[in-house]
């Protein structure tokens, strides 16, 4: 069997800078296309509340306006074709908002990997470390926003079918105009907003992947110092069932990943072969830091039953499931395979079992 070298705690004061700078970069990313869409919607709300106030008084005036008499209302083709082509140049630019931030993402897990690496070696190894090649770095950000361009581009069309049927549902009966104008209204910023919600899950999700595609070349570029790399999340109330099972796992350097849900902020840590291996079997090796989740979960009752939900949770401290089952790798048509949690009805019937 093969003996690890352990993650130390410089390895994972490290790593954790790692994660926070690239949470930062990807959070400032999606400030920007917030800041965007809000930009635009000031833009759109005055010509949306013209649109809405023509159908408000024409239902008040008695008339009774079918689906397609109101998407053909004259102020409210207006709106649409305006939102239309706020939402084309909005999508077109989620590319341009992640280019900086990700461009300096890339460069941080190539000097922050080193480090990694580095404090987990005896001070006299401390060999040279294999870069990623500009051409394969280049190719991760094409990649990148090639995935971005091709999530992006529905956006468009759902949100204005969604703005479509959010107006054909009218609003309650004996609404004051006002009253009504003023739902109608928010209803129809909210659904805008949805492309909003979507964009950042894309934006956040293809960043982030992309810094795991990074570090997985790093690691198999130094595999002759590498074993594996060890998926990390971060431990408190707030992560889901699946991160948290998942976390602690080894997988070899050519597995890619994290491979986590999207939004999901987990990350990978590499971890070297041992001394003994690498010419230094005299050498004591420390105790590995990581922090174990189900140590996690044993000191942590209150915040774990948080995370997993108080059925996974009896389940779990019951012995009915284990931490394992917590994760299902799910099949994801135009993006990848992922972990989710495990439906807690699966999770019952494994009980049953």
């Amino acid at each position: 069997m093969v003996i690890l070298m352990a993650i130390t705690p410089e390895s994972l004061h490290t790593h954790e800078r790692l994660t926070i700078n690239t949470n930062r970069l990807v959070d400032h990313t999606t400030r920007t296309l917030t800041a965007r869409w809000a930009t635009a919607w000031r833009e759109l709300s005055t010509e949306w509340e013209t649109a809405i106030s023509q159908i408000i008084a024409t239902q008040t005036a008695g008339e009774t306006l079918h689906a397609g008499q109101i998407a053909q209302l004259e102020r409210v083709t207006r709106a649409l074709t305006a939102t239309a082509e706020q939402l084309v140049t909005l999508t077109d630019g989620i590319p341009d908002a992640i280019d900086g931030p990700l461009n300096e993402i890339l460069a941080d897990t190539t000097a922050a990997t080193r480090q990694i690496v580095a404090a987990q070696l005896p001070a006299t190894l401390r060999p040279g470390f294999a870069l990623v090649s500009k051409p394969a770095m280049n190719a991760i950000i094409e990649r990148t926003m090639n995935q971005v361009h091709a999530a992006s581009w529905p956006l468009t069309d759902d949100a204005i079918s969604a703005m479509k049927t959010t107006l054909i549902r009218a609003v309650p009966s004996g609404w004051a105009p006002g009253r009504a104008a003023g739902e109608m209204l928010e209803r129809t910023q909210t659904e805008f907003n949805g492309g909003l919600s979507r964009a950042m899950t894309i934006a956040r999700t293809e960043m982030l992947d992309a810094h795991r595609s990074a570090a997985g070349q790093l690691y198999t570029a130094n595999k002759d110092v590498i074993q594996s790399w060890v998926w990390t999340a971060h431990l408190d109330a707030r992560t889901c069932p699946a991160c948290i099972a998942m976390h602690g796992t080894e997988h070899s350097v050519e597995t890619p990943g994290p491979e986590g849900h999207q939004n999901c902020r987990c990350t990978g840590i590499p971890k070297t072969k041992s001394w003994a291996e690498l010419g230094f079997p005299e050498l004591d090796e420390p105790a590995d830091a990581l922090p174990d989740a189900s140590q996690w979960i044993d000191d942590n009752p209150a915040a774990a039953q948080r995370a997993l939900g108080k059925t996974r949770y009896d389940m779990l401290t019951a012995g009915d499931i284990t931490l394992n089952d917590l994760a299902t790798k799910r099949h994801n048509t135009g993006w990848r395979d992922s972990w989710h949690a495990t439906p807690i009805r699966d999770l019952e019937r494994k009980a049953r079992t």
